[in-house]
């Protein structure tokens, strides 16, 4: 079959990405970092790649833990040849019949409506020998259900080849399937909103704090987001809101706020406060969200999984990263203490013990997934006489216990669960989470597929009043 010219393809309008250059107020101080040209072997194919190694300011270092990353840049062309292949094998037909003959086509043509077809495009399009689902749930035309297929199962290839072959390789097997994973601004799908929350992350890159208060008075402005409504979440572990609690810098026992969660955007109401030292927030109902092995949420069969070529996705390795280890120690501490005053309400401790001691473990045998051990006791006790100078209490310990029982069966070697990363603001032993404490990071750019590996002190930074949450 001829080639058919499709001369009536959108101008290509990838979303822009911020890189080491752009749009950040540290731009002066980086320096550039040693490159090198290396090549990734994938199932007996060789791809190209640069890779590079990035250091961030010593300020910045001592601020926030976070010293730098290497960063590997896979060559478009090069990941094009065998998704192309895959691809191919799939549909049963050459992607040079639909005009797609390199990554910039492959990334056009994922875009276009069928309204954009010429009519010799449309021949072509419906000459094609592919089998195609019957939609009864939407309208469309025989010619909209075959490119929709086609776009479809591109998009599936293109996915499945980067999470279960590139990340894997180039992560030493601890990305996605062993990492807690997030996808930033995975639920809005307006082109509007997520222009808006792009351009959040391209202003400070990996350094932008996860609830950064500037951006949430900007938020506080549309509707759309659901961090700043006007209401509170249904349940304590809501995975759409992230409610908060205030407490008393200096009295963790006191409550600020006169409901134990109020919604993120209220926060603003405590900011002075909050600057000033007197107080801290803390998301104890909702938080970051996180999957445990890969990247599909929702539910077995409405699952959810982030489009590599326009998300931002992150991965969190508790296991090899010690700072964050530590981190989720203090706040496993902090919650104890909150407790102490307000012993009724366990959850936030139950749940930060059941973390610590899922990830304390190599991995997790079911069969033996059923009493807790003396040892768990005792590393969880070491952590607490560390910090607060206590034990767990009789109390602590039969809720935990409790908890841990009723994971039988609800966890494997590569699905770890859900679970909601705490984040403080303002708090003086804590750094306020950045983008930057992930351990893994990935999205695609005009350069290629982007994938980052960030290196963090290996102990929390020693805060100095409140300069890091001020800077």
């Amino acid at each position: 079959m001829e080639t058919p010219k499709f001369n009536n393809q959108p101008k290509l309008d990838l979303e822009k990405i911020p890189q080491e250059n752009e749009g950040s107020s540290i731009v002066e101080e980086q320096e550039p970092g040693k490159r090198e040209n290396i090549t990734i072997e994938i199932d007996g194919h060789k791809m190209e790649a640069m890779r590079y190694y990035f250091e961030y300011p010593e300020r910045i270092q001592k601020e926030t833990g976070i010293l730098g990353y290497e960063r590997t840049v896979i060559l478009p062309e090069s990941l094009f040849s065998l998704v192309r292949d895959q691809a191919q094998k799939s549909l049963g037909f050459s992607l040079d019949e639909i005009g797609v003959h390199n990554s910039s086509e492959l990334l056009l043509f994922l875009d276009r409506k069928i309204e954009s077809f010429s009519k010799e495009e449309l021949s072509i399009l419906m000459s094609l020998n592919l089998k195609v689902k019957d939609v009864t749930w939407y309208e469309y035309t025989p010619e909209q259900l075959k490119l929709s297929t086609i776009q479809l199962n591109l998009e599936s290839n293109f996915n499945e080849f980067i999470n279960a072959k590139v990340l894997p390789v180039i992560s030493n097997g601890e990305y996605p399937n062993r990492s807690y994973t997030h996808t930033y601004a995975l639920y809005n799908h307006d082109a509007e909103t997520r222009s808006r929350y792009n351009n959040y992350f391209k202003e400070n890159f990996f350094l932008g704090k996860i609830y950064d208060l500037e951006k949430i008075k900007e938020e506080k402005k549309h509707k759309t987001y659901s961090f700043s409504s006007a209401h509170t979440a249904t349940g304590d572990y809501s995975r759409d809101h992230a409610n908060i609690t205030l407490y008393n810098q200096e009295d963790p026992n006191k409550k600020v706020s006169v409901d134990h969660k109020i919604p993120l955007g209220d926060i603003l109401k405590y900011e002075d406060d909050i600057r000033q030292g007197k107080t801290y927030a803390t998301t104890e109902f909702g938080g970051l969200n996180l999957t445990g092995g890969g990247f599909t949420y929702g539910d077995d069969a409405h699952p959810i999984n982030p489009d590599i070529k326009k998300n931002i996705c992150f991965g969190f390795s508790f296991k090899q990263d010690n700072f964050m280890k530590e981190y989720f120690e203090k706040v496993f501490s902090i919650y104890a203490k909150q407790n102490e005053a307000h012993g009724e309400k366990m959850n936030k401790i139950v749940h930060a013990a059941i973390f610590l001691l899922l990830n304390n473990v190599g991995d997790i045998n079911i069969a033996t997934w059923k009493n807790m051990k003396k040892d768990d006791i005792d590393f969880l006790d070491t952590i607490l006489e560390t910090n607060i100078h206590r034990k767990l209490s009789a109390r602590e310990i039969e809720a935990i216990y409790e908890k841990y029982t009723c994971l039988i069966g609800d966890i494997s070697h590569k699905q770890m669960g859900y679970v909601d990363l705490p984040v403080f603001i303002g708090h003086k032993e804590l750094p306020q989470l950045s983008w930057g404490h992930a351990t893994y990071a990935n999205y695609m750019s005009e350069k290629g597929f982007n994938f980052f590996k960030f290196k963090h002190a290996d102990h929390l930074p020693i805060k100095e009043g409140l300069k890091s949450f001020e800077s």
